[in-house]
């Protein structure tokens, strides 16, 4: 080939990959998505002072490292108490249901286990939450300031930052429904008719890859309310005076 057309054919790919548009949101994510934050806005908003905790209860697993019986993966019941305005020691209490226990902790299965969790500058606390923009273009700029992930195909670590926020969120209608109308601007999410969260609670699902793998969002099919994912369930969420406190109770 004449140095010339190579030069030009060259020129012509960095121009079309230069001009080359992002892609696409998938549609029916972007439907799904919008009724589910058309539900949420639809909430009462709870009242909540600053001298209160958010205790939010999950089901998860993880990874323990060891050899033989000492390791494996630990499937655990946990609930988290942290204050409102995140000035305060909180509360963890960790009940393990199956596998290996951590290194040095030594509570029997079924028997809760309670750890302190100190103030951290690295969480969002409720009133961070609370003040964070209700309008999608508003916040998915911010969030994608906080992630730097703007620049990415799939933004996998946006929408990680959103999930990281969901659950304490349902306490928060205009923030919630703000959450997943930003999270419809996202690329990358798809549908999953028949998903499951973590506990095996049956919903429809949105997906998509994050830095590690492939996440899943779990919704209830009729109500639409947020189960959790395919990796943690959340079980309730709720405010309380008092650590250890049960939401309701």
């Amino acid at each position: 080939m004449p140095l010339a057309t190579a030069t030009a054919v060259t020129a012509a790919i960095v121009i079309g990959t230069a001009g080359s548009e992002p892609p696409a949101p998938d549609r029916e994510a972007v439907g799904l998505l919008n009724r589910i934050a058309t539900v949420a806005a639809e909430k009462k908003p709870v009242p909540v002072r600053d001298d209160q905790y958010v205790c939010v209860s999950t089901q998860g697993s993880q990874e323990i490292e060891g050899t033989g019986e000492d390791g494996g993966t630990q499937t655990f019941r946990r609930s988290d108490w942290t204050a409102v305005n995140g000035k305060r020691p909180g509360l963890a209490r960790i009940t393990r249901l199956s596998g290996p226990p951590l290194p040095g902790h030594d509570a029997r299965k079924g028997t809760p286990e309670d750890m302190t969790l100190s103030a951290d500058p690295n969480v969002t606390t409720y009133r961070e939450l609370e003040a964070l923009p209700t309008d999608p273009e508003a916040l998915l700029k911010k969030i994608y300031a906080d992630t730097g992930d703007e620049g990415s195909v799939n933004r996998g670590q946006a929408l990680e930052r959103i999930g990281e926020m969901l659950a304490d969120a349902t306490l928060l209608p205009e923030v919630n429904a703000a959450l997943y109308r930003a999270a419809a601007k996202i690329p990358g999410v798809s549908v999953v008719e028949n998903a499951k969260d973590f506990a095996g609670r049956p919903g429809i699902g949105l997906s998509f890859e994050d830095r590690d793998d492939r996440d899943t969002w779990v919704f209830d099919k009729k109500s639409l309310h947020y189960l959790g994912s395919d990796e943690v369930a959340l079980l309730g969420v709720g405010v309380v005076d008092e650590v250890g406190e049960t939401p309701g109770g």
